[in-house]
């Protein structure tokens, strides 16, 4: 999460190295840093005595130390902080201070082997396309700054349009009351304040490939953020217009900030939020699956103020009302789409086009599902229709606790998916498997296995289909052979 710089701390600005992953916060002086390939970290300890401050815009593109939150003290960071706050004052670095540095440095380099490789896979299958604004933010589809973000997204595709949205929304008058209030900002680096689907940075590292994963993350952090400080900053002018003003109510601060969370993918994890990146280990997207149910929480349309509670309403009702619009407008573009319109069939709501499945909820629908069937005890097979019994079973028939068991296993981190698929030799629908497909379909991105499979069963739909598809609305495949769909993502109901 982005945070503010805090003018009343005691102890010294905090400099924290961030090799090419972060620039500094605008309008700061760094000292920029740069070494070539197989020049020991030690090297830049050696130039820093002979750095002299200059603006950052000056050091775009390479290595740069820049304020952010104070770490622990005593730590070998905080010592080249001393460090740094001397230069920036004009002094000149003793030999100790070097060493310092040095070290400080070889310890913001030092990688997590284990996060890297277990989250290489759920980056690099999230990567390639620009999903946030139907995935993460899809309950804000009829906000205006929806849809003016999308530029913002575009253009942060590349690293310098992604800076110059950055530094928009720190610099910001109403940026530090956002952050103050809980607003969830993102980074493209750190653990714990990176974007759930990113948490690889390899990913980034890969031939070619990786310029792809890198322009992703880039887009889907700057749409998120941009949007999460321009609803924000719009929220306190009407409320201000109504006589209102957030900066003397903290309670209605962290409600507003709560609901741009939950709209945006970023839930809270309550109890749980000091194990967020362990979560994130065994779960898809923890975060995103907490703002789904924290939409459909009873509590945020009871007890928060009737301001919040208004946006509340309008982001569950756009949702409902731009998906119905959607699948309706597609049932009467192509010809033989049809429409499930019976909660306990896990195709409701969606467009049915031959084997082909449009889903424009954004991740809403499979819980209403999950809901009716468990009331209900009835389950309704998406392939060949047929309506089963889910508390009186027939042998080897679905039941309440394997429908939830499924639904459970959906939601696990795919590193875990793919482990549990080896070692049983079959998918979860118990369908045999081919090891290597299932190891290249683990790492390939989700949105061309998507237009790959829909490509093959019907190419007329592609002109249709890939643009919603790109940003971020849910396309399945299903083969004729009951119970499996194509691809991985698909095939464990992975959505993006």
């Amino acid at each position: 999460m982005i945070r503010p710089r805090d003018p009343a701390q005691e102890r010294p600005e905090f400099l924290e190295l961030i090799p090419e992953r972060l620039r500094a916060q605008p309008g700061v002086e760094s000292i920029p840093l740069s070494r070539t390939p197989g020049e020991p970290p030690s090297v830049l300890g050696e130039r820093l005595g002979g750095s002299r401050v200059i603006p950052r815009k000056k050091s775009i593109g390479r290595d740069v130390i820049y304020p952010t939150v104070m770490p622990k003290e005593g730590s070998a960071i905080e010592n080249m902080a001393r460090v740094g706050a001397k230069l920036q004052t004009g002094e000149r670095a003793s030999p100790s201070d070097l060493r310092v540095v040095a070290k400080a440095i070889e310890e913001t380099e030092k990688t997590d082997i284990f996060n890297e490789t277990w989250n290489l896979g759920r980056t690099t299958l999230a990567s390639a396309d620009l999903s946030a604004p139907f995935r993460q933010a899809r309950p804000l589809v009829l906000e205006k700054e929806w849809w003016t973000s999308i530029g913002h997204m575009v253009k942060s595709v590349r690293g310098k349009g992604y800076q110059l949205v950055r530094d928009s929304i720190v610099n910001h008058k109403d940026f530090n009351q956002a952050v103050k209030s809980g607003v969830n900002f993102t980074e493209i680096g750190k653990l714990g304040k990176r974007e759930e689907s990113y948490m690889s940075l390899w990913a980034g590292k890969i031939p070619v490939f990786g310029e792809v994963v890198k322009a992703s993350n880039r887009a889907h952090v700057a749409y998120l953020n941009k949007l999460r400080m321009d609803l924000f900053a719009r929220y306190k002018k009407d409320l201000l217009n109504m006589g209102r003003d957030i900066d003397k109510d903290d309670v209605l601060a962290r409600q507003i900030a709560g609901f741009i969370n939950n709209t945006t993918g970023r839930g809270s994890l309550g109890s749980l939020e000091r194990y967020a990146v362990l979560l994130n280990q065994g779960l898809f997207s923890p975060r995103l699956q907490m703002s789904r149910i924290q939409m459909m929480n009873p509590v945020n349309y009871i007890k928060t103020d009737p301001f919040v509670r208004k946006l509340y309403l309008k982001a569950l009702f756009s949702t409902a009302l731009t998906g119905y619009g959607m699948v309706e407008l597609l049932r009467m573009m192509v010809p033989g789409a049809e429409v499930e319109n019976d909660p306990r069939s896990t195709d409701f709501g969606k467009v049915k086009i031959g084997n082909t499945r449009f889903d424009p909820h954004g991740g809403f629908q499979q819980y209403f599902v999950l809901l009716a069937k468990q009331l209900t005890g009835k389950d309704i097979s998406s392939t060949s229709g047929e309506m089963r019994d889910l508390w009186n079973p027939e042998f080897g028939g679905p039941t309440p606790t394997s429908v939830l068991r499924r639904f459970g296993y959906q939601k696990l981190h795919p590193s875990i998916q793919l482990a549990a698929t080896l070692l049983n030799r079959q998918d979860d629908a118990g369908n045999p498997i081919s090891v290597p497909e299932e190891v290249a379909e683990a790492f390939i991105p989700m949105v061309v296995q998507d237009m790959y499979e829909l490509y093959k069963e019907d190419p007329d739909l592609i002109p249709v289909l890939a643009l919603p598809t790109v940003f971020g609305a849910g396309t399945q495949v299903h083969e004729d052979r009951p119970g499996q769909s194509l691809g991985f993502g698909r095939k464990f109901g992975i959505n993006r």
